[in-house]
């Protein structure tokens, strides 16, 4: 994981998040049986503690597979990822813009990175797209949260 990488990522998308709300991340071990509880791991961070959240994702890194909750959270919740009335803001809009492979039981997604991207040009274009692996979500920031 490239730490100064997720840490700028993090902080463009909650930077304008007050710091007293939650960002919430994801992982699955990719090693382990994906169905058990032990497989499955939410960490929580305070938005003005990204670089230490960041510190806490890098071992993760090689053997998860890591996404981030869009909606800040109004508190860290003590089990779960929370529901619509745990969210608090949302600092930008997204689409899950998945390509075939491996990762994807579908078979109606688009078969190349280029087609996928070629279904954006009826949108204004995205602030950034990332490369997850598995697609290309692309991300528009808003104005406002």
């Amino acid at each position: 994981m490239d730490k100064l990488l997720a840490t700028t990522f993090l902080n463009t998308i909650f930077g304008r998040i007050p710091d007293d709300q939650w960002i919430s991340i994801f992982a699955i071990d990719r090693t382990a049986n994906q169905s058990s509880r032990a497989a499955q791991k939410v960490l929580w961070s305070r938005v003005d503690e990204i670089s230490e959240l960041v510190e806490r994702l890098a071992p993760l890194s090689p053997d998860h597979c890591i996404w981030y909750g869009v909606s800040s959270r109004r508190a860290k919740l003590d089990s779960g990822r929370g529901g619509t009335n745990d969210c608090a803001l949302v600092p930008c809009l997204w689409a899950d813009l998945d390509v075939t492979g491996p990762g994807h039981k579908s078979e109606n997604l688009p078969p190349t990175e280029e087609a996928a991207l070629g279904l954006l040009e009826a949108f204004p274009p995205p602030s950034f797209t990332v490369r997850t692996g598995g697609g290309l979500p692309p991300i528009w920031m808003l104005d406002e949260p």
